[in-house]
């Protein structure tokens, strides 16, 4: 099945398949409005464990982490306004941004991380970030005029500055390494899987808070009412508070079997939680 979620903009729905086919529909109907094939025909190297990063609308265009740096479609026609190079792309997503007053986007990709003027592609600046089999999957979270990466493989993670133009590191460790689910950010801190342990580190230093070992596999978590909510790879919900100081949890439930290394979603006071294997389970957190 696809690794990406869709994007929903203006009663349309965007798409990418696994393959890297890009597809716009509509919302209330689910007729195909435009089609295109982000690797032009097989010419752009796919990766490994295929397309994963999800369509970003900006504007006019929808944006795709397909190639060397990303790719921008028109979002009404399909249209190619501008493609990077062929070498593979990561797995995040595209991620907009603002840093020394400009506005741009950034690709998480194979070789690093890119960030670019969304409206004809050309880099801002630039910093390349090596991982074992080119899996750079998290999505990259900014803060102020610096953006903070990680990458599992024993990679690890940084903050860097990149205001004016160039990307610089402001601090590099393996405090944090994320294979794909990425960290959340509360009031400076970074909570976040860290290889199968649960941790909180300092954003501006790095520095690890604390941290609640084994049992989360390669689940995720995401933040809500300045509580944590973590779904474990084998299926156990656990709601944490967001607490820097020290790990307190509030509640923990198996609510499923099977493997899970999707984040959960939260609306409306209710939680969704979905396996691999394809059982979804809804439950009330009010």
């Amino acid at each position: 099945g696809p690794r990406a979620t869709p994007a929903v903009d203006g009663g349309l729905v965007y798409t990418m398949s696994r393959e890297g086919l890009a597809l716009c529909l509509n919302a209330a109907t689910g007729k195909l409005v435009w089609r295109y094939d982000l690797t032009r025909g097989g010419k752009t190297a796919t990766p490994q464990w295929s397309y994963a990063g999800s369509p970003l609308i900006d504007g006019s265009l929808a944006l795709y982490n397909v190639g060397t740096a990303g790719t921008a479609l028109n979002k009404t026609t399909g249209k190619l306004v501008w493609a990077s190079g062929d070498e593979m792309a990561g797995y995040a997503s595209p991620v907009p941004f603002t840093a020394g007053g400009k506005r741009g986007v950034a690709f998480f990709v194979g070789w690093g991380i890119v960030g670019l003027n969304p409206a004809d592609g050309k880099p801002m600046w630039q910093y390349p970030w090596d991982t074992r089999f080119g899996v750079n999957a998290a999505d990259p979270i900014f803060i102020g005029d610096s953006v903070f990466i990680s990458s599992g493989y024993n990679r690890g993670a940084a903050l860097l500055s990149v205001a004016g133009g160039k990307a610089k590191s402001v601090w590099e460790n393996r405090n944090m390494k994320n294979h794909f689910n990425s960290c959340v950010l509360v009031n400076g801190f970074l909570y976040g899987n860290d290889d199968n342990t649960l941790k909180c580190i300092d954003a501006k230093s790095g520095a690890e808070r604390w941290q609640l070992r084994g049992g989360l596999g390669k689940g995720g978590l995401i933040v809500a009412d300045g509580k944590l909510v973590f779904l474990t790879e084998r299926g156990e919900l656990i709601v944490a508070a967001a607490n820097p100081s020290k790990y307190t949890e509030i509640a923990r439930a198996q609510v499923m079997r099977g493997t899970c290394w999707t984040q959960p979603a939260l609306a409306n006071g209710q939680v969704y939680c979905r396996s691999q294997e394809g059982e979804l389970v809804c439950l009330s957190l009010r």
